[in-house]
């Protein structure tokens, strides 16, 4: 089922007219505005989208766990920010893509298994992960977008 989702944003990413919006929108919301693109629409779909994934998730989890519980994901939180981030998805919106997160994720999993063998606490892998999120947000982050007050 993950590799049939992931072939199909694949395919909406690369292949539709609102995958080339997605990234339209997060460059510049006011020239995509100004192009004839209905940004509140583009948004809106996007956050249906996030709202299926993040079910369809939840639908795995509580199968694998046998049990419901509404805070059951939070420790997966940082990770799934983590995979993104090192996937070079910018927080600031406009670059990223399916492909690159999937590199994210199997990086921030390789480490994650790695410190597990090396046998270090879980508390401490929280803080590399965090770190590795932290190094990578600041080597992504575009500097002619942050608003400098003077």
């Amino acid at each position: 089922m993950g590799f049939s989702l992931f072939v199909l944003f694949l395919v909406i990413q690369y292949y539709t007219s609102f995958g080339r919006y997605v990234y339209a929108v997060g460059n510049s919301e006011q020239a995509t505005s100004l192009s004839g693109v209905k940004v509140y629409w583009v948004k809106t779909f996007c956050f249906v989208l996030s709202r299926i994934s993040a079910a369809l998730a939840s639908f795995i989890l509580v199968a694998r766990m046998f049990s419901g519980d509404p805070t059951i994901g939070t420790p997966y939180q940082l990770q799934i920010i983590a995979a993104c981030v090192v996937g070079g998805t910018a927080l600031t919106g406009g670059v990223g893509g399916i492909f690159n997160t999937l590199l994210g994720t199997f990086v921030v999993a390789l480490i994650g298994n790695g410190l597990n063998v090396v046998g270090v606490n879980v508390y401490y892998q929280l803080v590399v992960t965090g770190t590795i999120t932290m190094v990578a947000v600041v080597l992504t982050l575009d500097r002619s977008k942050v608003l400098v007050v003077k």
